[in-house]
């Protein structure tokens, strides 16, 4: 319900004194009064006072003409004390509501805690599967790149056997009956060599010998030596033929060797 003001009430405190307001008029006055405002309360009693020194020889007398109206000026003219009513909140049970906050921190913890364990999670997967798509991916190159050394060893081979300005010698068995086809190319200064599976200590090297001088065209693979295969090498600056060939094993050691004579 909202509240009267002095200046809504102050024209009825006439009405209310003499006891010709009515009673709605006298509910509003009565709760102002209630609430404390004591300007409005001296007001009435000034009223009073005033009324009780008139006397009443046979009952109510009226006013002079223009007291009434001056009584309201004189009313209405008091400065008027604006109430300030407090706001009262209804009480509250702390110990509930400190119950409840602290549930609803535990479960945003265990909510914190679920969802940073399902990251956990889900970051670990996608590591090993990166892991394992990158060990696929480098073993797919490793056996392209292999397949490419082999195609060019055939290709090699084949060209070798099939160009007429290359000669052909087969080297005689070496350790365990190893042997070795080697491919000269004196014109084009290459040599195509193929050989079984080598017994003894690897690295092999292949040596190009001319005038019992021995010089070394490269190392023999370890796919060729183990499990045999062909590969080219470059003839040394001006080789010619008659000419010898030889494999030595780590330890130096001799493993095939053979001559290579001019093509008659």
């Amino acid at each position: 319900m909202e509240l009267d003001r002095c200046r809504d009430l102050r024209p009825s405190f006439v009405a209310y004194v003499v006891k010709t307001a009515d009673r709605a008029m006298e509910l509003r006055i009565e709760t102002h009064l209630s609430h404390g405002c004591a300007s409005c309360a001296g007001k009435l009693e000034e009223l009073q006072e005033a009324f009780q020194t008139v006397p009443l020889a046979a009952g109510p007398q009226p006013l002079l003409d223009g007291a009434a109206d001056l009584m309201a000026k004189n009313v209405g003219a008091t400065p008027q004390i604006e109430q300030i009513i407090p706001i009262v909140y209804p009480d509250t049970n702390e110990r509930r509501l400190l119950l409840t906050l602290v549930i609803l921190f535990g479960v945003a913890l265990a909510a914190g805690a679920f969802w940073g364990r399902t990251q956990l999670e889900t970051v670990h997967d996608a590591k090993v599967l990166l892991q394992t798509e990158r060990a696929r991916t480098r073993q797919a190159v490793g056996q392209y790149r292999d397949l490419q050394a082999r195609a060019q060893r055939v290709d090699a081979h084949l060209d070798a056997v099939t160009n007429p300005r290359i000669t052909s010698h087969d080297l005689r068995p070496g350790l365990n009956d190893s042997r070795a086809r080697a491919f000269v190319d004196a014109e084009g200064g290459s040599l195509t060599l193929s050989v079984t599976a080598l017994p003894g200590p690897t690295p092999f090297v292949v040596q190009w010998g001319a005038e019992e001088a021995w010089t070394d065209l490269g190392p023999l693979p370890d796919a060729a030596s183990t499990r045999g295969g062909a590969l080219s090498l470059p003839l040394p600056e001006g080789a010619t033929l008659p000419a010898s060939l030889r494999i030595v094993d780590g330890a130096g050691a001799v493993v095939i060797q053979g001559p290579l004579e001019p093509p008659p």
